[in-house]
């Protein structure tokens, strides 16, 4: 950052090859920090935003001269926060970034700041930017110009990153609360326009594979087209239930009566036809009737078949047991080998995007979006279950656990 090197009235290097703008600086050496910052506000405001248009986007953008007065308030409010008394655990409180209520104005400004530097297209790395170069700006300006220092200028530097903290803390707070919800937006419409043309692409395959005089090898890419939409239709799925989740709002469940045995063979089948050398093994054991969605109870068995097929010993057998011997319950076990998770991570498997950044640091690419686990639990949770991993040094096995709601399974049969 060529920004820490100038000195009074160049600022050029900012602007590579522009006109180098005169900005007066009042000197004083005896003059406290506070007091510094207040008599160059405007001058410090003015070099901030030239810096602004330096990281905007990595080009020279000129920025209006009324994007410098969010600058020049908070720079007042750190001033105006330097002088006031407090305590000892204030003081602690505002270090950690947490936010004392005895200063409300420099929240108030820090988070204005945040808001206008989402407006202007800022990431939060570029805003976090800023605030590093004003802190080392303003430090190497006062004591460029002190002939000696005093005990109270080592307290007025403590005090002003106090101050620095609090307000980055506000400001990233409020950038990522802004744009969380943008984010959340964008994945949720995103997948759902994607429905409509996925459909016609898949509808198209299909006519194309039934052609009576369709030559064999288009036959076989139309199968292939099938195959591939169906995998975007799936991941499609899974980002409107992760969106779902992000937002608060509860997995639709279309209950009915359903039999889980059927579910699981189905599963079963469905996962050999496409992967042909996994050694899938089904076992059934008691009632496994009940009312649940048996779309969603599908999607939540291939996920954990999946898994395993992903992440197990390709050369020994993976396990489906559905156990209907609790008249209350139905469990779904599934049970791999392979080498063992460690016991710091299987909290977290649950999460989205765990396993999928786990294999990204191992092999260099994910193989999904790391919502499979995620969506098993989802889909358990709304149906009132739950579900839990252990691992050893030989295998992995999930756990769900499932209400029957045999009451309603009788209402209806």
């Amino acid at each position: 950052m060529t920004l820490f090197a100038i000195t009074s009235g160049q600022s050029a290097a900012i602007q590579e090859g522009g006109t180098k703008p005169e900005t007066v600086y009042v000197k004083d050496s005896n003059v406290s920090l506070s007091d510094f910052i207040e008599d160059n506000a405007d001058a410090l405001a003015t070099d901030w935003r030239l810096f602004a248009e330096r990281m905007a986007a990595g080009e020279v953008k000129p920025f209006p001269t009324e994007l410098e007065n969010p600058l020049r308030k908070i720079m007042l409010e750190i001033a105006g926060d330097m002088r006031q008394q407090q305590s000892v655990k204030q003081r602690t409180d505002k270090s950690r970034g947490d936010s004392p209520d005895n200063t409300p104005g420099l929240t108030t400004e820090a988070r204005a700041h945040a808001e206008t530097r989402l407006e202007q297209g800022f990431t939060l790395d570029q805003m976090v930017a800023e605030y590093r170069a004003l802190r080392a700006y303003i430090a190497r300006r006062w004591t460029s110009d002190r002939c000696a220092f005093v005990a109270s200028d080592i307290d007025d530097l403590l005090r002003f990153d106090e101050a620095i903290d609090q307000a980055l803390t506000e400001s990233i707070g409020h950038f990522s609360a802004r744009l969380s919800p943008l984010n959340d937006l964008f994945v949720g419409v995103l997948p759902h326009d994607l429905r409509t043309p996925l459909q016609a692409v898949d509808m198209s395959a299909e006519c194309i594979g039934r052609g009576v005089a369709t030559p064999a090898q288009c036959v076989e890419a139309s199968g292939r087209i099938q195959r591939s939409v169906k995998r975007m239709q799936t991941m499609v799925e899974s980002l409107l239930v992760l969106t779902r989740a992000r937002l608060g709002q509860p997995l639709p469940v279309a209950a009915a009566c359903a039999n889980l045995g059927e579910i699981c063979k189905e599963a079963g089948d469905e996962l050999r036809a496409v992967f042909p050398r996994a050694p899938i093994s089904v076992r059934l054991v008691g009632d496994l009737r009940g009312v649940w969605d048996a779309g969603l109870l599908a999607q939540l068995v291939s996920n954990l078949l999946g898994n395993a097929i992903r992440h197990g010993d390709p050369e020994r057998s993976i396990e489906l047991t559905a156990n209907g011997d609790d008249s209350d319950n139905v469990e779904i076990c599934v049970l791999n080998h392979g080498p063992q998770i460690p016991n710091g991570i299987l909290p977290l498997l649950f999460e989205p995007l765990i396993r999928s950044s786990q294999e990204s640091k191992a092999t260099g690419s994910a193989k999904g979006l790391g919502l499979g686990l995620f969506i098993v639990k989802q889909i358990a949770t709304a149906h009132g279950g739950d579900v839990a991993a252990t691992s050893d040094i030989d295998h992995t096995e999930f756990r769900v656990r499932l209400p029957r709601c045999r009451s309603q399974y009788d209402s209806h049969s």
